[in-house]
């Protein structure tokens, strides 16, 4: 039997992978622990390494839980952190294996400070290589690279492991009596107190996935990496029966949660036929309200009717672009923006908010592209919420590959120090003006916004854009200050915005959607200034 600790460094203790390993070898006659070193995304301005502290308690637990083997779920931006951890394990001589994104990308750069990675699904696999390990037989399986094997004819060879089967893998361990977390002083065991600490919204929400992969495979996300490794096969999910059965049980032994959030990365893709029979048990066995993620081109008036009823409050939906010569041509993402308002319309009447997703700081944007983004969100039904995030060159992806030809790469969001959130000074960014209207354009009347897009390189708009920020701000600290603090407040606020959706759009009288003048570049670059 091999004593194991996992650990995960995101920036709260959800850690999906790392719950589920450790059902799969809690199962298989292994004992696991599980360390959650929770941490902000790093910036290039701030850092959030371990402290002094922690590292001796994470050294102090090897000791005593007798841990032979740490497995480490690792980002690229947890890359320096899991390399600092991996050090104090490898000097106790512990087993040290890593998976998750980097990994997977980057095996030789992770082999470098591990006995081996993970490059692919582990579910069928891990407890197999635990046992091999502990009596000392070939740890050569699927999905495993050892130091000294080239993992490029690892993948040649066929020697990868992929879960199809998404029914037969067990539900993830939240048991908190065998988890410890980070406290900055030393490392804790963890209490549901605990856990509800450290998770946004109390912990109340509970995370699902009911599928992995994506439909799309746009250049600059990982699932670029996927498809152009395995192609529409990676796409799987699980039978509804399944997903709504973790739910029952997880409400037993999580009384507190009062929602759902379902973390594909679009739920609406797939059959009606699925979607039809999981509302049915959800309404029948769960009946909470949930969000989702979801890509318009599979979206529309009966599939939002049948998830509004059972409960679906708020989604979040990748824009990225209004521009469509950035959308096709750079972000290989194929979506209309005709499509994308009458989705937004049909969220509105149904009640559900909004969160649209935007990236800026591209160093092949032009003016032009972020002005056909600042159009769409003109057009936009309010109310709605906007996250713009520094587009970050990620290793293993087509658009990282692009930005190493074309030598761009120093001038973006780098994917190890600053990823989605661009702080270097040296960095591309876009311009201070346009920036400041696409965050704050949720929080400003559309007559505003309009007016401001027109005439963004005047005088008057440039002293105009910080101070629509300093409201921007002000709402956001609200906001942020309900969902880590006050659920209660974030649920009143999103009832109250659902409200205020339905009747805007009364109003309006459902006249039909609004004109885009949407002119799209195709070549030219403007003064950034």
């Amino acid at each position: 039997m091999a004593n194991v600790l996992l650990v995960c460094f995101d920036n709260q203790a959800y850690g999906p992978s790392i719950r589920v390993l450790s059902a799969i070898a809690g199962g298989g006659g292994h004992q696991v622990w599980m360390l959650f070193l929770h941490k902000p995304t790093p910036t290039y301005i701030s850092r959030y390494p371990e402290t002094p502290a922690e590292l001796a308690g994470f050294e102090r637990l090897l000791d005593e839980l007798d841990i032979g083997v740490v497995g480490l779920t690792v980002m690229t931006h947890e890359f320096a952190r899991a390399v600092e951890v991996s050090k104090r394990a490898r000097k106790k001589e512990r087993h040290v294996l890593w998976g998750g994104i980097h990994p997977t990308v980057r095996p030789l750069e992770c082999l470098e400070h591990a006995d081996a990675v993970c490059i692919a699904d582990a579910e069928g696999v891990f407890v197999p290589y635990l046992d091999a390990l502990d009596a000392g037989g070939d740890r050569r399986l699927p999905s495993f690279v050892l130091r000294g094997e080239d993992p490029e004819e690892v993948r040649r060879s066929g020697r990868i492991y992929i879960e199809y089967e998404l029914d037969s893998v067990p539900f993830p361990d939240y048991e908190v009596e065998h988890c410890f977390f980070g406290a900055g002083h030393d490392v804790l065991p963890m209490t549901w107190d605990d856990y509800k600490r450290l998770n946004t919204w109390e912990g109340s929400y509970y995370r699902l996935l009911t599928s992995r992969g994506c439909m799309y495979h746009c250049s600059y996300c990982m699932n670029n990496f996927f498809w152009r490794c395995y192609g529409e096969s990676y796409l799987r999910r699980r039978s509804p029966g399944n997903c709504i059965e973790e739910l029952v049980q997880v409400r037993e032994k999580m009384p507190f949660i009062r929602g759902v959030n379902i973390q594909d990365d679009s739920f609406f893709m797939g059959s009606d036929e699925w979607l039809d029979e999981f509302i049915g048990l959800y309404k029948a066995r769960v009946n909470l309200p949930f969000v989702c993620r979801l890509i318009p081109k599979y979206t529309d008036r009966r599939r939002l009717a049948l998830l509004a009823d059972a409960g679906l409050l708020h989604v979040e939906v990748g824009l990225q672009t209004g521009s469509r010569r950035m959308a096709h041509a750079v972000f290989e993402r194929f979506q209309e923006n005709e499509n994308f308002l009458e989705v937004d319309a049909l969220l509105s009447e149904y009640g559900v908010t909004k969160t649209y997703d935007t990236l800026v700081d591209n160093v092949y944007e032009t003016p032009e592209d972020i002005l056909a983004t600042i159009d769409v969100l003109t057009a936009l039904k309010r109310p709605f919420y906007i996250g713009a995030y520094s587009l970050t060159p990620f290793p293993g992806t087509e658009y990282y590959d692009k930005v190493v030809a074309d030598g761009l790469l120093e001038k973006m969001a780098d994917a190890y120090n600053s990823p989605l959130y661009a702080t270097d000074p040296d960095q591309y960014y876009t311009p201070k003006t346009l920036r400041r209207l696409i965050e704050a354009s949720p929080y400003i009347p559309t007559r505003v916004l309009r007016y401001c897009r027109n005439r963004w390189r005047s005088n008057l708009v440039r002293w105009l854009a910080p101070r629509l920020m300093s409201w921007r701000n002000l709402v956001m600290r609200v906001i942020n200050w309900g969902r880590n603090s006050a659920p209660w407040f974030l649920q009143l606020g999103l009832k109250w915005a659902s409200f205020w959706g339905r009747l805007r759009l009364r109003r309006a009288g459902k006249s039909g959607m609004p004109e885009l003048a949407l002119k799209q570049p195709v070549s030219g670059r403007e003064e950034r200034e």
